[in-house]
């Protein structure tokens, strides 16, 4: 017990550990985050329905997906990959959360070109080849370490068909320029969030100013198990996503705003999208 409190007292190195699966694998915060992913009046674990319309409908504007093969990594419950079907594409989504992708398959079932949805790691598994469109959408790639950001877009090319695109978005700094560090301790912490009651839960929130990295690490603890969650998230300016893009090979990027899909103004964003052309 020491050692673990002591860990979580303790500033950690940078990406020092990778939890994020355990947010979609363990059976009670699966259920948790696939209630969240379906409630269109937030932006939790999922934007709202009104979001998630209106970034489909710039993408078939701009890419014309009818007849197009789309991949929609970590597509969760698929409210990206049924509105791109309703537009023709042929999406094929991929997910690490057998939960989420139970609900995405009934969602779906109903459309005549239905998607087709695929369970696995896409850090680590094979990915679908010959997509004309890749979509990595909330802040996903905010959540991984440069290294894996690296791999996933090489990855990611190599799912692309000559002329093909990848669409994702980031958190910027100006959100992160509004984080503070912070502890807190809490029976049932986040009402019920992380185990079956009763339990104790612990957050620990740190910030990286110099690199724009922040980490909710969290403890929970109940009579039968303990567990630690890093919540990593890395947040960007346009021209600090640009310069790494160009370090990973991507030179032809344009930076547009998630929602609209117009390229960015003056006005400093709170998320934005990179568009990726071959």
């Amino acid at each position: 017990m020491y050692d673990l409190l002591n860990r979580f007292a303790v500033k950690p190195i940078p990406f020092c550990q990778y939890t994020t699966p355990e947010l979609w694998t363990r059976p009670h915060i699966a259920q948790q985050m696939l209630a969240y992913h379906l409630d269109g009046s937030n932006d939790i674990a999922s934007r709202s329905s009104s979001a998630i319309e209106a970034i489909t409908s710039w993408i078939d504007d701009r890419f014309s997906v009818h007849g197009k093969a789309v991949c929609d990594l970590g597509c969760g419950p698929g409210l990206y990959a049924r509105q791109l079907a309703q537009r023709g594409a042929k999406v094929t989504g991929f997910d690490i959360s057998s939960c989420s992708l139970a609900h995405a398959r009934q969602l779906c079932a109903d459309l005549d070109t239905e998607p087709r949805f695929m369970s696995g790691n896409y850090l680590n598994d094979p990915l679908p080849t010959d997509q004309d469109l890749v979509l990595l959408i909330y802040a996903d790639y905010c959540a991984l370490s440069p290294q894996q950001r690296a791999h996933l877009l090489a990855k990611m090319r190599g799912q692309l068909r000559a002329g093909g695109h990848i669409i994702l978005d980031v958190f910027s700094d100006l959100i992160f320029s509004q984080l503070s560090e912070s502890l807190t301790i809490e029976p049932n912490l986040m009402g019920g969030f992380w185990a079956p009651a009763p339990y104790v839960g612990l957050q620990r929130s740190w910030l990286w100013p110099e690199s724009m990295l922040a980490l909710d690490h969290y403890l929970i603890a109940n009579e039968n198990e303990q567990f630690e969650i890093y919540n990593w998230m890395q947040y960007f300016s346009p021209e600090d996503l640009r310069r790494e893009l160009a370090s990973f090979g991507f030179e032809k990027v344009q930076m547009v705003d998630i929602l609209t899909g117009e390229a960015l103004g003056d006005e400093q964003p709170r998320e934005f999208a990179a568009i990726l052309s071959l």
